[in-house]
């Protein structure tokens, strides 16, 4: 029997909490923020201020698996505080910006912040792992809360100072943050030295890059589609090859393909896709029929003509749905096994986004149905968090861990960029604004796949099967 963790676990998981706040605190209060960025530094193009998210996404797609890697390796806490450093460093850049380029290229450096949550999971597993469960839920809760604070502030930052100031106020958090890991979460358990599989993060990054920019860019450019999708494929395979191949691969690909991982990483991508096209869609709504000209605004008939902010008002019930929820999941899961908060969490998904697409009622209805899919969304993450620690060897944790996170991440970029194509396609004769069908489709989209996703999760094995 191992000794009592020290300092107590309960310590290491607050401090774990702290900074994963501040983590979703950044990365929602951006989203309220978007249009009026977007007007200030890269004019009307929607296409130009796709890149800030695509940026950020193939950044993440490449950091992610190579950080929680170096963590297994060389230790979580110290390649937490890298990360931590890094984001920092994207954070204040992004807020000094003097032009569009330089934003796209700091925003995109924040994108290592993909390994935050995946190097905490596998922190928590080597500190606690009889407790692992509800540890995952509470970290996700302690998003939440960040989720909370970003989406209710941004708007008035927003308002009051200025978008810079969302970022200004992140490296500030994050600083505090750092501080407090660096006092109080114990050092992780020595590892071995091992060559890091440099091929294997090269194949893995160049795919993951081109899928990335076939969805995101080409979707608003209008590029040919097919021959980036063929040579993304075409990567993939090679990094399969390279890693059955490689002595130290990045990740067995056994690994990859156990039911208790896979599964997980499928219906964890299909949350992402319904989250992130939430977030994207629920801004355009609920401003319309606001800054339209007359004869346009009265062609569409809903949204809730909502300021800037307005709109993370009405994205704060989602936050609160994840603060809520992720706690709740921990509990169960270790209750009754991870299976039955998982799908629970993809069915909630799967109503929320079927009500927002058929219902169009009062604001309060519309903050109910969001704060079902944030109660999903929270339920999600931590029931595969828990499937994956539980899964992987002790090694591999940080890794593993950062794969599920990409799938989310990939997946909610294609639900942002899908939803994006169809609303510019349903749109009132001679303007850019949305028939109402649109958000419909969008939204009715979503439901589908997150239900899907429900039903690949009864297939996930429980602990014993």
């Amino acid at each position: 029997m191992s000794a009592e963790p020290h300092p107590p676990w309960q310590r290491t998981l607050a401090t774990l909490g702290i900074m994963a706040g501040s983590f979703a605190f950044q990365e929602t209060a951006v989203l309220p923020a978007l249009p009026t960025i977007q007007r200030q530094m890269a004019g009307s193009g929607t296409t130009q201020s796709a890149l800030l998210e695509s940026g950020f996404l193939i950044v993440a797609a490449v950091a992610a698996p190579l950080i929680g890697k170096l963590g297994d390796l060389h230790g979580k806490k110290h390649m937490l505080l890298v990360t931590l450093a890094i984001y920092f460093v994207g954070a204040i850049g992004a807020g000094l910006a003097p032009n569009f380029v330089a934003l796209v290229i700091f925003r995109a450096l924040q994108g290592v912040g993909g390994a935050l949550f995946s190097l905490s999971f596998a922190i928590m597993r080597d500190e606690a792992p009889d407790k692992l469960s509800v540890a995952i839920g509470w970290l996700v809760g302690s998003f939440g809360v960040g989720a909370c604070l970003g989406l209710g502030l941004a708007g008035e930052l927003t308002r009051a100072l200025s978008w810079r100031y969302i970022f200004f106020a992140e490296g500030v958090l994050i600083v505090i943050g750092a501080a407090l890991v660096a006092a109080l979460v114990p050092r992780s358990p020595e590892r071995a030295p091992v060559q890091l599989d440099w091929g294997g993060v090269a194949w893995l990054g160049a795919a993951l890059a081109c899928l990335i920019m076939g969805l995101t860019e080409a979707l608003l450019l209008g590029w040919p589609v097919a021959g980036i999708f063929i040579l993304s494929i075409a990567l993939f395979t090679g990094w399969v090859m390279h890693e059955r191949r490689a002595p130290e691969p990045l990740l067995a690909v056994s690994v990859l393909t156990n039911p208790r991982v896979l599964l997980p990483n499928i219906g964890s991508a299909f949350a992402g896709y319904v989250a992130f096209s939430t977030f994207f869609l629920v801004p355009r709504f609920v401003q319309a029929p606001a800054h339209l000209p007359p004869a346009v605004a009265k062609q569409v008939h809903y949204g809730f003509g909502a300021g800037v902010i307005d709109v993370g008002l009405f994205l704060l019930p989602v936050g609160v749905g994840v603060l809520v929820a992720g706690p709740s999941g921990g509990i169960l899961g270790r209750r009754y096994g991870g299976k039955w908060p998982f799908t629970a969490g993809l069915v909630m998904l799967a109503v929320g986004a079927a009500l927002l697409a058929l219902v169009n009622g009062a604001a309060a209805t519309f903050a109910v149905w969001l704060f079902v899919i944030g109660a999903g969304f929270g339920l999600s993450i931590g029931a595969a968090g828990v499937f994956i620690t539980q899964t992987v060897d002790v090694g591999s944790t940080g890794v593993a861990t950062a794969f599920n996170s990409l799938a989310r991440l990939i997946a909610g970029g294609i639900g942002a960029q899908i939803a994006a194509a169809l609303i510019k396609s349903e749109s009132i004769a001679g303007t850019q604004a949305p028939h109402r069908p649109a958000f419909a489709l969008a939204f009715g989209i979503a439901a589908f796949l997150a239900l899907v996703g429900a039903v690949v999760s009864l297939f996930v094995p429980g602990e014993r099967d």
